[in-house]
């Protein structure tokens, strides 16, 4: 049988109270977190349905077409936002992105277009996507 000290015992209940206090300052820096979210529960929702609409269509790309992202659905750091690309190869077969990480937002990503777009010092670096999160350039 373990015995303990009064010392023990007080050491013991001062770190489970600052445990306690510690969580529920969590819990609060979390609510807070989330009644800062710029959208409501019913604006994400339709923000998200208004984004699986546009990444389902698709647009047939040819070598040569200046695309860019479509709105909301950038996904890679580049090219920038609204940065025109050029269509360097549509993949008659797409291929899947190897990363294995589950938690990446890449895992089993199909890619199936590689774009060029000119560095700052302007050369063409090139990029495999996946087409559906692009658009004809405006």
């Amino acid at each position: 049988m373990v015995s303990f000290t009064k010392s023990d015992l007080a050491l013991l209940k001062e770190t489970i109270l600052e445990l306690i206090q510690e969580a529920k300052a969590q819990e609060q820096q979390a609510a807070v977190k989330a009644e800062n979210s710029p959208l409501s529960d019913d604006e994400t929702k339709q923000l998200l349905k208004a984004l699986l609409q546009s990444y389902r269509v698709r647009q047939n790309f040819s070598v040569g077409d200046i695309v860019q992202w479509k709105p909301g659905l950038k996904n890679r750091r580049f090219p920038a936002e609204v940065t025109p690309a050029i269509v360097v190869e549509v993949f008659n077969v797409p291929v899947t992105n190897p990363i294995t990480d589950h938690g990446s937002p890449y895992f089993q990503e199909v890619l199936d277009m590689k774009i060029g777009v000119v560095t700052d010092t302007g050369n063409m670096n090139t990029y495999v996507v996946d087409s559906a999160r692009f658009v004809t350039h405006n």
